[in-house]
């Protein structure tokens, strides 16, 4: 009886044990701060497109959609152009009688981790006053 009273006794395997609980929390964090970085640098570059395209209706109130589109494609970078959605309201006029333009550029975010949801839709809105 000896021995299997040592072996109930020993402590040599509890740091590995512990280690082995821990790690996949250590593991989610370490993946998730990754997944929101990644989210974050695609939704500054929306924001940048976006100002980008408020900029251009600024010096131009009579810019055409398509090039607007192209404007906001081309001052995308890294990520994939063709999956931004791009949508361009007409010219509004509000109470105060100011007219004004509305954008809206959308992205499918797709996660890197498989058991999350597939996609994120990331959205960037601009009003842009008009003349």
């Amino acid at each position: 009886m000896g021995p299997l009273r040592r072996i109930m006794r020993s402590n040599s395997g509890a740091a590995a044990v512990e280690f082995a609980i821990i790690v996949w929390a250590l593991v989610f964090v370490c993946l998730g701060v990754i997944e929101f970085g990644r989210a974050l640098h695609v939704r500054n570059q929306l924001s940048f497109a976006a100002d980008h395209a408020a900029r251009k209706i600024l010096t131009d109130p009579l810019v055409s959609d398509p090039t607007l589109e192209n404007e906001v494609r081309e001052a995308i970078s890294g990520s994939e152009p063709a999956g931004f959605i791009v949508n361009f309201g007409a010219v509004e006029t509000d109470a105060d009688g100011l007219k004004s333009r509305t954008m809206l550029i959308q992205y499918p975010f797709s996660l890197l981790i498989p058991t999350l949801s597939d996609t994120i839709t990331l959205s960037v809105s601009r009003r842009v006053p008009v003349g």
